[in-house]
């Protein structure tokens, strides 16, 4: 999780939280995955 959060924050996404805070996100993960599909490899299917 931490290595796609990484991911996400070089695509420039803004993040904030921490692990046990729910990870602020501006949108859905799984938006997140459609515009990123590189960064999600089927992880947004739990």
């Amino acid at each position: 999780m931490r290595k796609r959060i990484q991911n996400l924050r070089a695509a420039g996404f803004d993040i904030e939280g921490r692990a046990g805070d729910g990870y602020r996100l501006d949108m859905p993960l799984y938006l997140l995955d459609a515009r990123l599909p590189q960064a999600g490899k089927g992880s947004a299917r739990r």
